[in-house]
């Protein structure tokens, strides 16, 4: 295996194409900083008219491959690499360098890493291969950045000095060369060609010979400047849209004096990266297809299809590399490369099996991402992410499930899941679980996984989720029921709320009344004898509170309060809990949760849950790929979720705890709550909605409390009557 990829290394650097390195820019965070720079609207002298391409613009697909006749291989970060910020490929290595700290890498074939000795500077722009050396843009801070510890930076003037820096086959600093010109901006791309050395700021670039003096400008694009590229005889630019990262057009440039030749436009492709084939020619890419663009015609063709012939999806590949063995494919995050060698002719692979995810609800998962680091450990699936177009279509493939037909997994909000859950078109988990050999059952919190299993069955997978909460000084109070609480806020000498704002501004920037009925649906039911008690003095103490805390919202922060509202959705949320607590100072506060007359008032909240189709034919490949989304990969980057992964969890809590964000005591009271978590024997959604419809016209003052909680009372309980007598 090494040995084939080692010749075909040795392949690619004896081609021209080799010599044009290619580089994945750096973007997010800058783009967000430039994206509102003015627009320069002249042209080049020599600009060229390019020939117009409809919006409606149509990809050839006739000379597409046959099958899966591409094997994907793969290669790790570098060394001291967390995350690849660029990327390219010189002497048969792969080379990436990220910042936070400032680190430069290179990769083997076999596997091995080793970081390279960097220049005296304070930050990394970009690298590239320039025909017998390795080439490092370097430089003095951009006007905002990630430190050492993830903390965002702004610099109010930035210094705008770079160099450029060379290295041998050996990885030695061979020489620094600074820029002669300072520059306002921060370099989005970084690429060689010619003897040359090519700038790409927000909306122009700038042509640097090998002494450091500026030879050439263009800045006639009329548009943000995403990407360069540069081939034998031309420079490639990546131009921006209306929609932010959204590729309008590729602009090609003389290569010497940087006019404009033609365009290409590409609004209709969703063009997100580029490449050279290895004739020389431009290469797009796209979420479905290696393309080809015809700068005179206008026309694109596509030449590899990157499901239907390498069981992939091209994921955030912004550079491409074609050799005569295949390609290789440069991203910003994932792997250092992967390579998709070409087979034999008439060879093919296996057709994977497919396996279909729909997406019924909302979330910001990247499950195309998933999808393909899936396809690399399991080659024999393929899974396909479905979403729904309108909520038509959405109610049409949830009717389908009771029908026996449907996708094999989906994805669901917690009301979708409650309404189908008594339907029976859900396979039952926990025996997949028990059969893992993973022992995904295992890497849940106890608390999490009791949640979920409710008569020896579990139908529904989160990858993570929230706890909506309340902190109080226990100092100021001892019992945290709604009568308890109601009577220290009435026998108070000061004004004083129950609950703190967390916010300023008229609304407070929370539903309070959301935590407030799903607590509510579960303590206030008794679904197996269809009974609720919503008329009781307890539930009307709870609307008491509602009015309360409602009118908090329209005091400045901070407000004195008993309960200081608390929305945990990951581990920053508790480290940095005690500062929101100084106000009036908390010695030793607790997570008490929503006033309740249980022992645990917390709200568990699940962002989305993944269930299997009862009458799916890929049950194995299915479970295979919710087993992976508990895995530590997918589970270290969830945002603004707690991983349900606990091992997961741990570690980030270790950290925070090393770094002394957090305390012991924190984490252990943070468990504490998490294993004490209750969930309500029976689907709450309809009982939620019950509530939240009566406590509309009640805040209001449309009703009286009396009156609010005999109308849901009675509604609740016929309700129950119905359902469950």
């Amino acid at each position: 295996m090494h040995k084939r990829l080692q010749t075909i290394f040795e392949q690619t650097r004896d081609t021209e194409t080799m010599k044009k390195k290619l580089f994945v820019f750096w973007v997010v965070c800058l783009c967000l900083l430039t994206a509102c720079s003015a627009r320069q609207e002249s042209q080049g002298e020599n600009a060229q008219t390019p020939p117009e391409i409809s919006s409606a613009l149509q990809i050839d697909v006739r000379n597409l491959p046959d099958g899966q006749c591409y094997r994907q291989t793969t290669w790790p970060l570098s060394e001291g690499i967390t995350q690849a910020e660029g990327q390219c490929i010189w002497d048969g290595r792969i080379y990436s360098y990220s910042n936070a700290p400032a680190a430069l890498g290179a990769t083997d074939v076999d596997g091995s890493t080793a970081a390279l000795p960097l220049p005296d500077a304070e930050y990394l722009y970009g690298v590239c291969e320039s025909g017998d050396a390795l080439v490092l843009l370097a430089g003095t801070y951009p006007a905002f950045y990630f430190d050492a510890d993830g903390e965002p930076v702004t610099v109010d003037a930035p210094k705008g000095r770079y160099s450029v820096t060379t290295y041998d086959a050996d990885g030695a600093i061979l020489s620094t060369v600074p820029l002669a010109e300072v520059y306002s901006e921060e370099p989005r791309g970084f690429d060689s060609g010619n003897g040359a050395y090519y700038l790409l700021f927000a909306e122009r670039v700038v042509k640097i010979g090998a002494d450091g003096q500026q030879l050439a400008e263009q800045a006639t694009f009329d548009g943000q400047l995403l990407q360069i590229l540069t081939a034998p005889d031309a420079a490639y630019v990546r131009v921006e849209g209306d929609t932010l990262y959204e590729t309008e057009k590729v602009v090609r440039l003389n290569a010497e004096t940087l006019q404009a030749e033609a365009e290409f436009s590409c609004a209709a492709l969703d063009v997100h990266g580029m490449g050279l084939g290895v004739d020389g020619r431009l290469l797009l890419v796209n979420q479905e297809y290696l393309l080809q663009p015809d700068f005179e015609t206008g026309t694109v063709a596509a030449v590899l299809s990157w499901k239907d012939n390498a069981n992939t999806a091209a994921n955030n590949y912004q550079t491409v590399l074609g050799t005569d063995a295949g390609f290789f494919a440069l991203n910003s995050s994932i792997e250092a490369a992967c390579f998709y060698e070409r087979l034999p002719d008439g060879e093919t692979l296996a057709e994977p099996t497919e396996i279909t995810l729909y997406q019924a609800a909302f979330n910001d998962l990247p499950l195309t991402v998933y999808a393909s680091e899936f396809q690399k450990l399991y080659p024999q699936y393929r899974v396909t992410v479905i979403e729904a177009k309108s909520t038509e279509e959405k109610e049409l493939a949830l009717t389908e499930l009771g029908t026996g037909k449907g996708y094999d997994i989906y994805l669901l909000r917690e009301s979708q899941w409650q309404q189908l859950r008594d339907a029976d078109v859900f396979e039952d988990l926990l025996p997949w679980m028990n059969a893992d050999s993973s022992a995904p059952l295992d890497v849940m919190r106890p608390g999490i996984r009791q949640t979920l299993t409710k008569n020896g069955s579990l139908y529904r997978l989160p990858v993570g989720y929230r706890i909506s909460t309340y902190a109080v000084d226990p100092k100021r109070l001892a019992a945290f029921t709604p009568e308890a609480v109601l009577k220290a806020c009435v026998s108070s000498d000061v004004p004083l709320y129950p609950f703190t704002a967390n916010s300023s501004g008229e609304d407070g920037g929370f539903d309070y009344a959301a935590p407030m009925a799903a607590l509510c649906a579960r303590d206030y039911v008794d679904a197996e004898l269809a009974t609720c008690s919503f008329d009781s003095d307890s539930f009307k103490a709870q609307l008491q509170l509602l009015k309360l805390q409602e009118a908090a919202k329209a005091e400045p922060y901070p407000c004195n309060g008993l309960l200081y509202l608390d929305v945990i959705t990951d581990v920053g949320t508790i480290a940095y809990a005690a500062e929101r607590y100084l106000l009036p100072p908390m010695e030793q506060y607790v997570f008490c949760g929503y006033p309740s007359d249980h022992a645990n008032g917390n709200v568990l909240h699940f962002s989305e849950l993944f269930a299997i189709n009862a009458n799916s034919k890929q049950k194995s490949g299915a479970w295979a790929f919710l087993s992976y989304l508990l895995t530590q990969p997918c589970q270290e980057n969830m945002q603004l979720r707690l991983p349900v992964n606990d091992s997961v969890l741990q570690t980030q809590l270790t950290g925070h705890l090393e770094d002394e964000m957090i305390t012991q005591h924190e984490i252990d009271m943070f468990y504490q709550m998490v294993d004490g978590l209750q969930a309500a024997d029976y689907p709450t959604a309809t009982v939620e909605q019950i509530i939240r419809e009566e406590l509309t016209p009640y805040l209001a003052g449309d009703i009286s409390e009396e009156e609010a909680a005999q109308k849901i009372q009675s509604r609740v309980y016929l309700y129950l009557q119905e359902q469950y007598q």
